[in-house]
């Protein structure tokens, strides 16, 4: 059996570019019935408020550890009495 030709035109016919980006702001738009960039600005809101909240974390976790650091100097410098005192 003879496999079927297809002919194919040499020709470049770029007609109408379609926007790839474009067309898929535009479909997911439409289909949930909000405009994108109000979601982008939810989302956007959403990110900053975790990155502050990280930041203070952090803030939060560094000055624990500060804290540590300054009650084991003092523990050892109690250490350090007892043992004269004895």
């Amino acid at each position: 059996m003879a496999a079927p030709t297809i002919f194919v035109s040499a020709e470049e016919n770029l007609g109408d570019p379609i926007n790839i980006k474009e067309a898929i702001r535009g479909m997911h738009g439409n289909l949930l019935r909000v405009p994108i960039h109000e979601e982008l600005t939810a989302l956007r809101f959403r990110v900053d408020i975790a990155q502050a909240k990280n930041a203070s974390l952090r803030a939060r976790i560094k000055t624990m550890e500060a804290i540590e650091k300054v009650l084991v100097g003092f523990s050892e410098i109690l250490s350090a009495v007892q043992a004269v005192v004895q």
